[in-house]
This record gives C-alpha cells, structure tokens and sequence, in this order.
C-alpha cells in the first residue's frame, strides 16, 4: 500500500506533531510511504493508495495539485482543521487586503493568491481527521482503522464516508464579557478543554461531521449558561474567535481628551506587562502617564472576613460558579471586592472583573499591554505607582478549579472549619487570569519573578 503525504496553505504543525505517528502505523500495518518531504521523501508517484492533506487551498496552484492528487488516489484524507476548514489560513478574510500586501512590501508573489478555502471546498474527501493539531490517539486509532480497511477491502466507514464542504451558518454566542465568533472558530476544541477543567462545561461541541461547531447548550447566551467568565478559553484559543468584551477604545477615547482619569493596576498585571515589554516597572508606569492617565497606583482588592459569610470569592467567577454548582453554599458566600469608582480604569488579570459593575472601565492586562504598545518605551520617563496604604489581613487563599471544588465539598458535607479563605477559580490564581497575557513558558516564568520583586520591594508597606 502507498502513501502520500502533503502540505499546502498552513504551520505543517500537524505533520510535524504526528509524523512519529505515522510512520509507527504504516510499519505495523506493512503501508509504504512514498512521498514525504519531511523524512526526505520527495519523488511523487503517479499513483497512491492513499493521499494525506495538510493545510488550505491559498493559491491555484495548490487547487490544481488536489485535483491531481484527487485523481491519482484512491483515498484521500483531510488532516486538520486547515484542510478541513480552512484554519488559520482562512481568517485571512478579516484582515484588511492593504494590510496584507504590505507584509511583502509590494513584490508581486510568486504564485497568485486566491480566497483561502478548505480542501473539501475543491474534491471529495473521503475521511477526516479534525484538530489543531490532531490528538495524536484519536488520530492513531481512526488512522490504523483507515489502513486496515483498505489493506483488508473492508473499509473503515464514518457513516458519511465522502464529506462535501457545507459549513454554511455559524453559531455566534454573544454575552456581557465574553463572545464567540462562530465564522473565526476552527474547531480546535482547545477552548472545550480549558471549559472542562473549569469544572464548567459552559461549551461543548455541536452537531456532527464537517458542520462541527462549538457552542453553548443550545446556543443560549454565556450570561443564561453555566460560564463564570473566567476567561481561561480566551487564553487558548488560537485564532480569536472566543474574546472578552473590549473597553479599550472607550479608555482610549477618554485620554484622548484629556480626561483626568486614574489608573488602578493589581500587581499581576503590573508583573506581567513589565514582563512582556521586559522593562522594569517604573517603565510600565511612566509609559501608561505618557498615555495620559493622571496617576497609577498598585491595587489590591480587599477583602473583609465574615465567620456568617467565610467563602470569600476574588471575582465574579468564584460567586458564579458556587452559585451554579453548589447553591447550598450560597449563604456561605459574601460578595467579591469591587473595583474602584469614580474617574477611574482598573486593569486587572481577572476578565470576570468586567462582569461586576459593567459601569466602570475595566481593561484586562492584554488590554493595557495595546494601549501602551504604540509608545517608545525607551522615552518614557521612569515614574513608581502610588502604594496602597494597607494591606489586608492574611487570609487563606486556595487556588485553581479542582482545590476550589474540594473545599466547596467538605463545606457540603459540614467538615469543614468555617475559616475565612478567599477562593481562586485559576490555576495558581491571579497570576494566571483569564486577562493575562497568551500562555507561554518562558513569559510566565518572569511574570512569577517580576511578581515576587514587586511584593518583596514596591508592596512592603509599614
């Protein structure tokens, strides 16, 4: 049995990431790969037994090449969400096309572009594997089926074994924070699993095949499902289709008339812009006064212990979610600090923060990190935040949805001393927010080195 395997308009992140894979199936099940340009396989051959896709249709090259690979296979596979719906290529529809003919500087390109489509847009496809990437046991069970089939003449069959392009409509979720943009969405599914180990199961795949979407319980608003707006979806999702509510032109807006307006910054977010721009702090704030705010100061949200009311919920997502899986508790819950008043902005990690006085401007940290973007840090005049006056009292705090769930249980069981704790839906807490800059390793590692440089030096407060 041959096998080809191809790449057009995408990252090739999925070959790379199930290459190993594939070659440990083909072994195991006597399949030959004849093409693959990755282990250096790059003859073609004028006939396969099946053919391999990767990535979007971006040029007429590329449809001329499936229509011939088409014909020269017996079976061909859509791996991916680029091949199955267009991914990360296909959102080249939202951007301005000036905008894109300035990343070449004008140079006419070498093949000519065309609308970004998906390769069930152009052939027949007779089975898909769905991901970005893939999830390598899903695809190493539905891939040893697809070759044993073949191999033995009694083929594999996904119900609909060939799948036309028909994704039409697109659900779109709307809500007070959050919103999901349906026609961005490349079923990734990344978003469903930050969802489930939230313990919230707010979204969820829909529908069946290629017109997969995710979405909420029948498509009801986030406000009316059981989201708690913590925002750890918008942190995963790789192309922007699920985002939190922007206050960000309204903020630009105010400054740019001058506007006395004051700027409330919590530590993590401070921590994580210095990390980001990797300036010092006194840089972040000095840049935000160049902005146009009147002042900065560091703050922390207080908090007040009640032994009646001893779960102490840092935002609106610690009170929804009680409210919505352990309304047993409710009595037991007291309400979460509110954010400043008065001609002010708070800018904070925590996304859920917009959902407590929708009134006030509140910017999250990727926010803020825009607002101060378009600014020549190296021209900033250096400035501290003003300091808060007191810190509150030390208080137990537990971090993360599956501590959270465990204290919840005992209270539901009455073994739980009814000591005052403040309760943080995100792993590790404020730190990692659903306002804070997009996950990676090495940036959030100095978040967590610039954050403890802030407590032990601007926060020691006498």
């Amino acid at each position: 049995m041959r096998v080809g395997i191809y790449s057009f308009g995408g990252c090739e992140g999925c070959r790379y990431w199930l290459i190993d894979s594939i070659l440990r199936v083909c072994e195991e099940l006597g399949a030959e790969i004849v093409y693959e340009p990755l282990i250096g396989l790059s003859k073609e051959s004028s006939e396969y037994d099946m053919v391999v896709i990767e990535g979007a249709v971006c040029t007429d090259e590329d449809s001329k090449k499936l229509r011939s690979l088409r014909s020269r296979a017996k079976y061909l596979i859509a791996l991916g969400s680029c091949a199955l719906l267009s991914g990360v290529p296909g959102n080249k529809r939202f951007t301005d096309p000036h905008a894109v003919e300035m990343v070449y500087f004008g140079k006419p390109l070498p093949k000519k572009p065309i609308d970004v489509k998906p390769i069930t847009a152009y052939v027949q496809v007779d089975y898909w594997i769905r991901g970005c990437p893939p999830d390598r046991e899903n695809f190493e069970r539905l891939f040893r089926a697809i070759i044993s089939g073949i191999v033995s003449g009694k083929l594999f069959k996904l119900h609909e074994r060939r799948l036309e392009f028909c994704r039409d409509e697109f659900a779109s979720i709307e809500g007070s924070v959050l919103r999901l943009d349906g026609d961005k969405c490349i079923v990734c599914g990344r978003c469903v699993g930050a969802c489930e180990r939230m313990g919230v199961y707010a979204i969820d795949y829909a529908y069946r095949s290629i017109s997969t979407i995710v979405t909420t319980p029948f498509s009801i608003p986030f406000d009316e499902s059981t989201c708690i707006l913590c925002g750890q979806c918008t942190l995963v999702c790789p192309v922007g289709a699920i985002h939190e509510r922007s206050d960000l032109e309204r903020v630009q807006r105010i400054l740019s008339r001058s506007t006395a307006l004051r700027a409330y910054i919590e530590p993590e977010s401070l921590a994580a812009m210095s990390s980001y721009f990797n300036r010092e702090v006194e840089v972040i704030v000095g840049a935000l006064i160049a902005r146009g705010f009147e002042s900065v100061t560091v703050y922390l949200p207080e908090h007040h212990a009640d032994t009646k009311k001893p779960l102490m919920p840092a935002s609106e997502a610690e009170r929804r979610f009680i409210n919505n899986f352990y309304p047993q508790l409710a009595e037991l819950l007291s309400e979460p600090p509110a954010p400043p008043g008065g001609s002010s902005v708070l800018i904070t990690p925590c996304l859920a923060k917009k959902a407590q006085v929708r009134e006030r401007l509140v910017l999250t940290t990727r926010e803020a990190i825009k607002l101060i973007s378009s600014i020549d840090l190296d021209e900033v005049e250096e400035a501290l935040p003003i300091m808060p006056s007191k810190r509150n009292a030390g208080f137990r705090e537990v971090h993360g949805p599956d501590n959270v769930t465990k204290l919840l249980e005992e209270y539901a069981r009455g073994v739980c001393v009814k000591e005052p704790t403040i309760l943080k839906m995100c792993p590790g807490g404020c730190v990692r927010g659903g306002g804070q800059p997009y996950y990676n390793e090495d940036l959030y590692r100095r978040i967590d080195e610039a954050l403890a440089r802030i407590f032990s030096t601007l926060l020691v407060i006498r």
